[in-house]
């Protein structure tokens, strides 16, 4: 084999290299780099991935008038119409409680201090004073809690607020529905 002038051994050798290499860099480059583009994952109110189609419910139980939280208080979802729907959780220490695939169904709720140190059956929420034992105005279930139904992803509910066994509550006058 007989060279140009001005030619090395093996130059054709290293022309393929480079240009196998930049094909494969190209590569690489128009598809973001293999890592998914280096996207920032953020979360939702409830810790769930954001745009997560897993429904998720989460909320915080204080003691009302204060920043105080209970622990160990029982969230329980219910149908619109009152009755149970078999889902509930707890309040951990800071308050918090959270139901992962929170039913479609679920379009109340309820939040059971401890017995031993609040009224059990009565809260604050959204500014209004709930009982359980009073039925709502038009008399077709008890007074629940609404959750402004249940969507795709984390849903965030007010806080609920406790009322201590110190004194009593006031009437309740928060169920319309």
């Amino acid at each position: 084999m007989a060279l140009r002038a001005g030619a090395r051994p093996g130059h054709w050798l290293w022309r393929t290299i480079t240009a196998v290499a930049l094909v494969g860099v190209a590569s690489l480059v128009g598809c973001g780099g293999g890592g998914g583009g280096g996207g920032v994952v953020t979360y939702g109110p409830c810790g769930s991935v954001t745009g997560s189609a897993t429904p998720v419910l989460c909320g915080k139980v204080l003691v009302d008038g204060t920043t105080t939280p209970v622990s160990g208080a029982t969230v329980n979802l219910r149908a619109a119409n009152g009755t149970s729907l078999g889902v509930s959780t707890t309040t951990a220490a800071d308050g918090t409680w959270k139901v992962a695939n929170a039913p479609a169904t679920a379009a109340q709720f309820e939040v059971r201090p401890p017995a031993l140190s609040y009224y059990e059956d009565m809260v604050r929420f959204n500014g209004s004073v709930y009982s359980y034992s009073v039925a709502n105005q038009a008399g077709t279930s008890n007074c629940y809690l609404l959750t402004g139904g249940v969507i795709s992803g984390d849903k965030l509910l007010s806080s609920a607020y406790a009322f201590a066994n110190a004194a009593p509550p006031p009437p309740p006058f928060g169920c319309a529905h």
